[in-house]
């Protein structure tokens, strides 16, 4: 891979974020839709303990009249560290609001509007 395929995959993958919506459309695990990094990225533990690993978020929970309810489910019993990554895990989850009547999509971080512009991604790379 050439060095500047390797550029402009590394500014993708840092400023394209998802905009969570239904759950419909981003990957619990893989995408970037909370914080800096994916969850696997950022939870590296719970990653391997989850029973889900390429699942969307649509299918880590469940809406109970428009309230969205988390359900994670893991291999094994937690040890008390990996508890703690769970409560910070939890913590981030809460703060994210879900909206049951709104498609998933992704942002462009750069652009305060979320769209994506050649100039912005130019901008990056250089």
């Amino acid at each position: 891979m050439s060095t500047v395929q390797t550029d402009i995959d590394h500014v993708f993958t840092n400023h394209c974020k998802f905009m969570v919506g239904n759950d419909s459309l981003t990957s619990f695990w893989l995408d970037n839709w909370i914080g800096d990094y994916p969850f696997k990225t950022a939870f590296p533990r719970l990653y391997l303990l989850s029973f889900s690993k390429s699942t969307l978020v649509a299918d880590m929970g469940r809406w109970s009249n428009e309230i969205w309810l988390w359900s994670l489910q893991w291999r094994e019993p937690l040890f008390h560290f990996e508890q703690e990554q769970l409560s910070l895990l939890s913590s981030l989850l809460e703060s994210k609001p879900m909206f049951c009547h709104k498609m998933d999509k992704k942002i462009w971080t750069p652009n305060s509007d979320g769209l994506f512009s050649v100039k912005s991604c130019s901008k990056m790379i250089d």
